[in-house]
C-alpha cells in the first residue's frame, strides 16, 4: 500500500511536471509573453460541439430571467437527446485529451501508485464478516463474506451490472444475524437509491425492492425483520432530478412485503425541505435520528425501540455544533442504559436529559471529559 505522503508529493510531482513541461513544449514566442503558441502545434484549432439553445424564460419578482440550457436537466436514461449530448461531450474530451503530449506517461504513473488492494471496514454479523474488497484497476469494490470456515465468497459484483459501468454499488448493510444484505444500487450517476436485499445463503436476491430512497442510511432491526432507510416521495413524471424535493422521511421496510406497505417512522410536515435519517445503537435498542436544513447541523433525536409508543426523544436541538451518538452504556447497577454523544465542533451549551452522558472534543481529540 503505497503512504498517504507518497500520494500528495506524487500529485505535487505531477502539477510541477505539467507546468514544466507545457512551458517548456510551448515556449515564448521571440521572448513575448503574450503569445503562446498551441501545446501541439499539429493540433487543428479547437471546434466545440454545438449546443441546442431553448427559449425557455420565466419571471421572478418581475424579471424575465432565460434559461435556455434547461433542457440538459432531463434524466439521460430516459431522454435520448441528453445522452446524445453526453456522448458528444465524452467523445469530444476524450479525442482531444488523447492527443496530449506525455499523456501516457501519467496514465502508467497513476496505475502503478494505485495498483493495490484495499480492504474496506469489516463488519461482523453472527459468525460472518462482511468487508468491501477492491483490487487494482477495479472501478468499483465487491462485497466479499467470510464465512466462519475462514472461506472468501464474493457476494455482490457490481462489474456484472452494466456494460459500461455506469450503475454502482453505494450504502450496504448486513442484518445483524448475517442472513440478508441490503445494499443500495445508483444508475447513471444519479441520486437516487433503489435497494435491494439479498439473501446470503443463497446468494440470490430476495423480492424486496425500495425505490426513491436518497440520502438514507440502512439500519436493521435487531430481529432482522427489516430495515430503516429515507426516501422521498415518487417524483412526478417529467420533473428534473432534484427540482422541488420535499418531505424526506424515514420509513421502516419489512422484509418479504411491498414498499406500498413501508411504515413511516419519521417525518417533518411542518419542516419539508428537511433532511432526516436514522441509525440504530449497537445494541439495537435506540433509532438515533439526524434532522438537518444543511447535512452539517442536524437536530438529534432518540426513539426507544422497547417501548410500544416509540415517540421520538429530543436531545439536541438548535444548536451551532456537529453531534453524532457514539453508542450504549449499560449501568449495571442501575440497570439502566446510558447514550454518549460526540461533539464534532465547538461545544456549545445544550440543555439535555440528566441521564444522558456528553462528551466534548476540544483541539486534541483525546481530550474528552463527562
Amino acid at each position: 500500500m503505497v503512504p498517504l505522503i507518497s500520494r500528495r508529493r506524487f500529485a505535487k510531482t505531477i502539477c510541477a511536471f505539467a507546468v514544466w513541461a507545457g512551458s517548456h513544449r510551448t515556449g515564448f514566442a521571440d521572448g513575448n509573453a503574450g503569445k503562446v503558441s498551441s501545446p501541439n502545434p499539429a493540433t487543428k484549432p479547437i471546434v466545440y460541439p454545438e449546443t441546442r439553445r431553448d427559449t425557455v424564460v420565466e419571471k421572478y419578482f418581475g424579471v424575465s430571467v432565460p434559461d435556455p440550457y434547461r433542457w440538459l436537466e432531463g434524466d439521460p436514461r430516459t431522454d435520448a437527446e441528453v445522452a446524445s449530448w453526453i456522448d458528444v461531450q465524452r467523445r469530444f474530451t476524450t479525442e482531444y485529451l488523447s492527443s496530449l503530449p506525455g499523456r501516457d506517461v501519467f496514465r502508467r504513473s497513476l496505475i502503478a501508485t494505485f495498483d493495490y488492494e484495499r480492504i474496506g471496514i469489516l463488519q461482523r454479523s453472527g459468525d460472518r464478516y462482511f468487508f468491501t474488497r477492491k483490487v487494482g484497476g477495479q472501478n468499483q469494490p465487491v462485497l466479499v463474506i467470510r464465512e466462519a470456515a475462514g472461506r472468501d465468497r464474493v457476494l455482490i459484483d457490481p462489474a456484472t451490472w452494466s456494460k459500461d459501468g455506469t450503475v454502482a454499488f453505494q450504502e450496504w448493510r448486513a442484518s445483524r444475524d448475517g442472513t440478508y444484505v441490503a445494499y443500495a444500487v445508483q444508475d447513471g450517476g444519479s441520486d437516487w437509491r433503489t435497494i435491494r436485499v439479498l439473501d446470503v445463503a443463497a446468494g440470490k436476491e430476495t423480492s424486496d425492492v425500495v425505490q426513491w430512497a436518497r440520502i438514507t442510511q440502512i439500519a436493521w432491526a435487531n430481529d432482522g425483520s427489516g430495515f430503516y432507510y429515507s426516501r422521498y416521495p415518487e417524483p412526478k413524471p417529467g420533473v428534473a432530478d432534484a427540482a422541488g424535493l420535499v418531505n424526506h422521511a424515514v420509513y421502516f421496510h419489512r422484509i418479504g412485503t411491498p414498499q406500498t406497505d413501508d411504515t413511516l417512522f419519521f417525518a417533518t410536515p411542518s419542516r419539508p425541505r428537511r433532511l432526516n435519517s436514522a441509525g440504530l445503537t449497537a445494541d439495537g435498542r435506540y433509532a438515533i435520528i439526524y434532522s438537518s436544513d444543511d447535512l452539517v447541523h442536524a437536530d438529534v433525536l432518540v426513539v426507544d425501540l422497547e417501548r410500544p409508543d416509540q415517540v421520538p426523544r429530543v436531545l439536541v436541538q438548535n444548536v451551532a455544533d456537529r453531534w453524532s451518538a457514539i453508542g450504549t452504556i449499560e449501568d449495571r447497577e442501575r440497570g439502566s442504559r446510558r447514550t454518549e454523544l460526540r461533539v464534532h465542533r465547538s461545544c456549545a451549551r445544550a440543555e439535555l436529559p440528566s441521564d444522558w452522558c456528553i462528551h466534548r472534543r476540544r483541539s486534541d481529540p483525546r481530550q474528552l471529559f463527562r
